[in-house]
């Protein structure tokens, strides 16, 4: 019964501290907001190119090492010393390779800017490299204190530093700069904190024992890296520099109202899970009640910002950003699909089984690229949104099928423990419409912060009194019930 609590007690600080951690994407997202004021849409579709090349390095020096730490019940000090050499020596390797093509990558996407970004961001991934087998064994204690403060403290001086340099007439360069400055400071604090240090200890003995799980995970990191990235690498090619800019801020804008926070709360999970993955009942319990909390959030916000997109761009960036808002109008149920997909996938992470993940991961990439081709060869990017979000809500379905399956959870039992936040949403949605009309009769067009903070307010007020009388209990007792038994 204590250990019941405390397993009680550990997931609900976990997820309270990684919710205070998404304060650092508000602080990224604000500071966003304020540079996309300051640059033109071209760099931003500069920077997303560049990250999308320097992100296979990101990649390639982890091979899986930073999930299996995490995974692994029990772990030698060899295997961590032998772990982070490896990364370091992967690291440099990568960062050579990077550098003696960045001037290639120039010349493909006509862009004379980009070989220097490059040359910037893989100092930041020497700074990320440096720090994941600190980063892996806290999230392995569950320690989530820490990185909500590491977040905070690198999204705050990355975003002053990015703004400052911005206003100093650095351009695109103050994109770079913000992201290599939030690397160092997380750099620091993490390895601040962790008592571990590493030990001139190398051999591929203590490896071994890894390369069943660890090499799956790379090679699903690998599909999901071809996925993630296959839009800026398509879009930054087919289409200008300045339209890509577009759509990443477009898709920037549906990821922080969205899969920014399945993130945060997968991770969360992924630990909890791990931990009962020998208890099937509540294994099965603590997957269905994250997936709750994260239709909980994710529903009405994809809702609001749907339907409230053309003032939210307006608002919060300005009129050289609106033609981004049709496209956030869509990719935000692109968000609802990824942050679905990502819960089913930690969950059979955390069972031990990456090749199930990898294979869901293979089709859903596979199938991304179809779509963004096709999207791409319609020479329209809300086209281009509407193909994708329709795979992304596909696959996500079809991978939660497949995770229930597999720990033997009938499909009518998740949508039943989930219909209270089901038809709440579907009310919200009846009721942002209605209350639109009512506040604004015939005048849509009109952008301000008393109409828009006005319709959440009353839409956000009655989704959570249905939510609430629907499931017939407090909503605050949703969060204590996490890892106690269906």
């Amino acid at each position: 019964m204590v250990a019941d609590h405390n397993k009680v007690k550990k997931t609900a600080n976990g997820i309270f501290w990684t919710i205070v951690g998404q304060g650092s994407s508000l602080v990224r997202f604000a500071s966003t907001l304020v540079l996309a004021r300051l640059l033109a849409p071209e760099d931003f579709g500069v920077i997303a190119i560049a990250v999308s090349i320097v992100s296979l390095g990101h990649l390639l020096k982890d091979w899986g090492w930073h999930q299996a730490i995490i995974q692994r019940y029990e772990i030698t000090d060899e295997e961590l010393s032998s772990i982070f050499w490896l990364i370091a020596l992967s690291s440099l390797f990568i960062s050579i390779a990077l550098l003696l093509l960045s001037s290639y990558f120039g010349r493909f996407y006509n862009q004379s800017q980009l070989p220097y970004i490059i040359a910037l961001l893989i100092v930041d991934l020497w700074l990320r490299s440096s720090f994941q087998v600190p980063d892996a064994l806290l999230r392995r204690e569950m320690n989530f204190k820490v990185h909500a403060v590491a977040d905070l403290s690198g999204g705050l001086v990355g975003g002053f530093a990015g703004i400052a340099a911005a206003l100093m007439g650095a351009g695109i360069y103050s994109l770079a700069i913000r992201i290599v400055l939030n690397s160092a400071v997380l750099m620091t604090i993490l390895w601040h904190t962790v008592t571990w240090r590493p030990k001139l200890i190398f051999g591929l003995k203590y490896l071994r024992s890894y390369a069943s799980f660890g090499i799956p995970i790379f090679t699903i990191g690998m599909v999901g890296l071809a996925r993630s990235q296959a839009e800026p690498i398509i879009i930054g090619k087919w289409f200008s520099a300045n339209d890509l800019g577009i759509y990443s801020m477009a898709f920037s804008l549906a990821t922080v109202f969205t899969v920014q926070w399945a993130q945060a709360i997968s991770r969360v999970a992924y630990s909890s899970l791990s931990k009962e993955q020998k208890n099937k009942s509540d294994f099965n319990h603590v997957f269905l009640r994250f997936n709750t909390t994260i239709l909980f959030f994710i529903l009405p916000i994809a809702i609001y910002v749907s339907h409230e997109s053309a003032r939210l761009v307006s608002i919060l960036l300005g009129s050289k950003w609106q033609s981004a808002a049709e496209l956030l109008s869509v990719l935000v149920w692109t968000g609802v699909g990824l942050s679905m997909f990502t819960i089913a996938t930690t969950a059979l992470r955390s069972l031990g089984k990456p090749s199930i993940e990898l294979w869901l991961n293979v089709a859903f990439s596979i199938g991304l690229i179809i779509f963004i081709i096709a999207g791409a060869l319609s020479e329209n990017l809300y086209t281009l949104s509407i193909y994708i979000s329709f795979w992304a809500l596909l696959v996500a379905l079809i991978s939660i099928c497949c995770t229930l399956y597999m720990i033997d959870v009938p499909v009518v039992l998740y949508f039943k423990f989930n219909k209270g936040v089901l038809v709440s949403a579907a009310l919200f949605a009846v009721v942002i419409n209605g209350f639109d009309d009512f506040l604004m009769p015939g005048n849509h067009g009109d952008s301000t912060w008393l109409h828009v903070l006005s319709i959440l307010a009353i839409s956000i007020t009655i989704y959570i009194l249905s939510f609430t009388a629907f499931e017939r209990k407090d909503i605050a007792k949703l969060y204590s019930l996490f890892a106690r038994r269906i």
